[in-house]
């Protein structure tokens, strides 16, 4: 729902029903036939022009419009062109006193519009009073009224002899426009607005006008002429007015009001102007009373038709409310969602079904209703945020499978929207906002767009327009500005709107392309979040220790139920047990036999709702009823209570059945407010406080209201609203982790499994093609060990170190010796912050983004999920290896240490934290002097490899220098130089292999265990030896990565 503004547009003296039409014909009938006409949906810019064609189509063609602001007597701060405010520098909180808009003109005008921009927060309503019945309550001083008028006066300051004045009634400079005094005073004595004004000097260096009009006009109806008063004496008068002080002796009022001959108003004039003007009030109360909560509609064929006013009603599916929350909606939709899915839960649960086929019956009947409508939410608030939260979570759970108890497993957010493959809440809320945002940018409806801007003029934070450009600085960090150009920034201006208005459908596609990077960051997220479990776990199976901080105590008491002793974190909480397992209510049921409060004289329309105002309201009309009342008995009340269920508002009940309980309540009338109860022989209005030996008196009828007598008010902490945002999170994550690592403690004394006996093997990962004098081949002519080259590049099906269920069993089963791995670095690499002739590949991850920067392009985004989960998996292997009495090796890029925000592996949180082991080290080497024409720095992780360091420099070439670099292409040619440093030089895969045959020469072993299913296939698959005429041979260069399809394919 979106806010448009509203103009009233009326005679100076209304009465009666204020009808509501649309611009135009029916505008103007019904100002001509009720006199003002309330007309919706009227644009800023257009208000003048409607408010003249209106009143000059109601019979008036030669009316224009006067300057209000020209003979207003105060400045009023300008809000927007032609609009200023009408509080005129009076405090916010300050309640406008009853007061005729015309009472400081000398001719009454015909006509006055007026234009509500923006609704307050909080009150705000608009207080009618009938003036001429003001007239009428004033008896005799109506012929003063009459006789006299009112003289008003405005203090004002002078620039040179009272520069600090400060009130709105501003300088006499600014207000005549001229230095001259002479000349402001013929100004002030020709203005025709005030019938002529007397400007005089003043005390203290003030200069004060005074102009006298009538009070007293008269208004023509079908069957009489009515005297009516015009008056703005009280909030004018310096005893009352917020301008003067609070010893209006002691200094200068900027406001007053006298009778036309000057001479004061008495106390008792005063007072009784103001019972008069408290008493013409009641004219709204009887408005409301007599329309019957309508509202009459002047409708072009049928005439005026009364229609009835709620709190919400439904509307296309959408659920509207009249305060503009979405509260409702959110839970309507919710619900439907969950009938929706319902009927389909035990399919959707099935392990049988496959998970694309599970997110396709999801997003078709279950988020596709949920996201009804949604996507003109705005703005939303904290309980509104929670609510579509709640749903979104609900929702993606419905493909969680239970566990064998029966219970469904407790998942974090993000897991489910991994699982389901769908957006975060707030994601989904800026996928379905950018729908319609391009929906209508393509459409080019101009009096939508022109609405859609009106409404960010006059909310801007608040407004629809604001959330859609938080969305597309969203889908900006998801996929680049490249796709996302800034100038989409200025939709505030409707020249963007044209702009992009042919390139409204290309970007709706985009979303595609959005939503498909955002889940890349979630799996990423949930990757590294399942990791660091996984690592946690292998290190405390290894005797590691970790000392976890110390929880804070809870400052919040327990509450002890008297009854039974149960204790319970809040008093809610135990007055809830109270009521449901000991059978204890509220006291004020046994006092609410209608839906009348006899205190404050308001008509509830449900019993249940006039319980709420009694028992946790805060006006004290439950004390009033006790006082005064014997109260029902404890049958009565449960008959009561009995009613209330039947008709669907019982207080426990959700919602309510009953249409009367949807609307506003009201003032009773004096049948209502008749006693039904019986009253107390000693039955007293009292305002006294109330005092102990009452409160024990009354807690016999029931439970008081909570904080007055009864319970403790239950305080709620103000919170902060959560919102998940997976990028900000996944760097918290790591620095989370990071923290920790201190907190870990090695067990130095643990000792390993020994490996199983009979074959044993080696795993190499990411082993790359087959080459002469790998890895690989080198552990064949030096060992009876059988080298296992885990790479797509071998096998495309065992080769995907995914598939890590036949690896997991071998590692488990004792028999693999070491493993050795050299994951992509590709988004890990130093190079990419090299500065190439021509622009290279941007860096992809920085010190405060690990896993992944913001803005990347959706291919960048591939990327890096696919890095981050294959550096994952390699080090859980290698990991598991190590648990199981075996050696690793991991090869990496050297790094930077995280200089200048150049992060690496080796800064991460999981490389430190093995870093702690004594039997794990870090070398760092450079390859070149290995047999590379590039120096090439790189680390090395080792464990249990003590000789690995010795071995490998024991291979340098002494004479060495660097014949190439890398960084760049290649000349004539497409391919970056460091595509040939990715396969290692012979002499480093020897030094690798005498570093792990060092360790393996020392392993005993224990009882032999059996292989795992399936081990011969894979090993005639990934362990042939190498053949240097093999078609598959690359020679000494690796060929390019495949692990995109095979990640995706996972």
């Amino acid at each position: 729902m979106m806010s448009f503004s509203v103009a009233l547009i009326g005679a100076v003296i209304g009465a009666g029903a204020v009808p509501t039409a649309p611009r135009g014909f029916q505008a103007a009938e019904a100002l001509r036939s009720a006199g003002v006409v309330l007309i919706e949906d009227v644009p800023l810019k257009d208000f003048e022009v409607v408010a003249q064609e209106t009143w000059q189509a109601a019979g008036y063609p030669g009316l224009h419009v006067g300057d209000y602001n020209s003979m207003g007597s105060v400045t009023r701060p300008l809000v927007s062109e032609n609009v200023y405010d009408v509080a005129a520098g009076a405090p916010k909180q300050l309640p406008v006193s009853p007061h005729s808009e015309q009472a400081y003109l000398f001719n009454v005008p015909r006509f006055a519009a007026f234009m509500c921009i923006k609704a307050a927060e909080k009150g705000g309503e608009l207080q009618l009073f009938d003036n001429v019945q003001l007239g009428r309550r004033l008896g005799k001083l109506m012929e003063k009224f009459s006789r006299l008028g009112i003289t008003y006066y405005r203090v004002m300051g002078d620039k040179l002899r009272s520069a600090n004045w400060s009130y709105p009634t501003g300088m006499w400079q600014d207000r005549f426009q001229t230095d001259d005094w002479l000349l402001a005073k013929k100004k002030a004595s020709e203005n025709l607005a005030y019938g002529g004004a007397e400007l005089r000097e003043y005390e203290q260096g003030l200069v004060v006008m005074n102009w006298t009009v009538p009070a007293v006009t008269f208004v023509n109806s079908s069957t009489e002429v009515s005297r009516a008063v015009l008056q703005s004496i009280l909030d004018n008068h310096r005893s009352r007015n917020y301008a003067a002080a609070a010893d209006s002796s002691a200094a200068t009022a900027a406001l007053h009001s006298t009778w036309g001959d000057g001479s004061e108003l008495v106390q008792e004039e005063l007072q009784r102007l103001q019972e008069a003007t408290t008493q013409s009030l009641e004219a709204r109360q009887s408005f409301e009373g007599k329309q019957g909560d309508h509202l009459t509609i002047l409708t072009e064929h049928q005439g005026a038709v009364q229609v009835p006013i709620v709190t919400h009603y439904k509307h296309l599916g959408g659920f509207i409310t009249k305060s503009g929350s979405k509260f409702q909606e959110i839970r309507i939709r919710a619900a439907a969602t969950m009938a929706k899915l319902k009927p389909l839960r035990k399919l959707l649960k099935s392990p049988v079904l496959a998970i694309e086929k599970k997110r396709l019956i999801l997003q078709s009947m279950g988020v596709s209703v949920l996201t009804l409508h949604s996507g003109t939410w705005f703005n939303l608030t904290q309980s509104e945020f929670a609510a579509w939260q709640a749903g979104v979570f609900r929702t993606y759970q419905m493909i969680q499978p239970r566990q064998e108890d029966g219970q469904v497993p407790h998942t974090q957010f993000y897991k489910l929207a991994s699982e389901a493959g769908l957006p975060m809440p707030m994601e989904l809320l800026y996928i379905q906002r950018l729908k319609l945002l391009f929906h209508v940018m393509g459409v080019q409806d101009r009096f939508m767009i022109n609405g859609i801007l009106e409404n960010h003029e006059v909310d801007d934070q608040c407004s629809w327009l604001y959330g859609a450009m938080k969305s597309i600085k969203w889908m900006r960090s998801q996929v680049g500005n490249f796709v996302v150009p800034e100038e989409l920034d200025e939709l505030q201006d409707v020249a963007t709107w044209d702009l992009f208005a042919p390139h409204a459908k290309k970007l709706q596609q985009y979303l595609k392309k959005v939503q498909k990077a955002h889940l890349y960051k979630i799996r990423a997220l949930c990757a590294v979040k399942d990791h660091s479990i996984r690592q946690n776990e292998i290190l405390s199976d290894m005797g590691w220790t970790f000392d976890a901080p110390n929880a804070e105590l809870g400052e919040e008491e327990a509450h002890r139920c008297e009854v039974c002793d149960d204790v319970f974190d809040t008093p809610a909480a135990l007055a809830v047990h109270q009521q449901k397992r000991h059978g204890l209510r509220i006291a004020m049921r046994r006092f609410a036999i209608d839906s009348c409060c006899r205190a404050c004289g308001r008509w509830y329309h449900t019993r249940s709702r006039l319980l709420r105002h009694l028992h946790v309201g805060n006006t004290e009309c439950w004390v009033w009823h006790c006082r005064r009342y014997i109260p029902m008995t404890v049958e009565e009340a449960e008959e009561k209570d009995n009613e209330d269920r039947k008709k669907g508002v019982a207080m426990h009940q959700k919602g309510f059945a009953d249409v009367e309980a949807d609307k506003m309540w009201r003032p009773c009338t004096e049948m209502e407010l008749m006693d039904r109860l019986q009253c107390r022989d000693d039955a007293v209005e009292s305002s006294e406080q109330v005092t102990e030996s009452e409160l024990k008196q009354w807690s016999q009828f029931g439970m008081l209201p909570p904080g007055r007598g009864g319970r403790m008010k239950t305080s709620r902490r103000a919170t902060e609203m959560h919102m998940f945002n997976v990028n900000r999170d996944i760097a918290m994550l790591e620095n989370t982790v990071l923290k920790d690592v201190g907190r870990w403690s090695p067990d130095f004394s643990w000792v390993p499994r020994p490996l199983s006996c009979g074959t044993r093997y080696f795993l190499v990962l990411f082993s790359g093609h087959r080459r002469f004098a790998d890895i690989a081949q080198q552990l064949s002519w030096k060992s009876n060990i059988i080298p296992i080259c885990v790479d797509l590049a071998v096998d495309p099906w065992h080769g995907n170190i995914l598939r890590d269920t036949l690896w997991l069993q071998l590692i488990r089963a004792r028999k693999v010796a070491g493993a050795h791995a050299g994951p992509p670095c590709e988004t890990y690499t130093f190079a990419r912050w090299i500065e190439v002739e021509g622009g290279g590949p941007r860096p992809l991850r920085t010190t405060s983004e690990p896993w992944g920067k913001d803005e990347l392009t959706i291919k960048e985004v591939e990327q890096v999920f696919i890095g981050t989960i294959l550096m994952l998996q390699a080090i859980y292997l290698l990991l598991l290896v190590f648990l199981h009495g075996g050696s690793f090796s991991l090869e990496h890029p050297k790094g930077q240490g995280g200089k200048d925000g150049k992060w690496s592996i080796w800064d991460s949180a999981f490389i430190q934290q093995l870093l702690l082991c004594a039997e794990v080290r870090r070398v760092d080497f450079l390859q070149g002097p290995l047999g590379q024409p590039f120096p090439k720095p790189t680390s090395m992780l080792t464990g249990r490899l003590e000789k690995f360091a010795t071995l490998l420099f024991d291979h340098y070439q002494p004479n060495w220098r660097p014949t190439d670099r890398l960084g760049g292409r290649e000349k004539d040619s497409k391919q970056w130089k460091t595509a040939k440093a990715k396969a290692y030089p012979p002499l480093l895969c020897k030094a690798v292999v005498e570093a792990h045959l060092h360790f393996a020469e020392t392993i005993t072993c224990d009882h032999e265990e059996p292989e795992p299913e399936g081990l011969r296939e894979a090993l005639q698959a990934l362990a042939q030896p190498f053949d240097p005429y093999s078609m598959d041979n690359k020679g000494a260069v690796m060929g390019a990565d495949y692990w995109g399809r095979a990640v995706n394919g996972i």
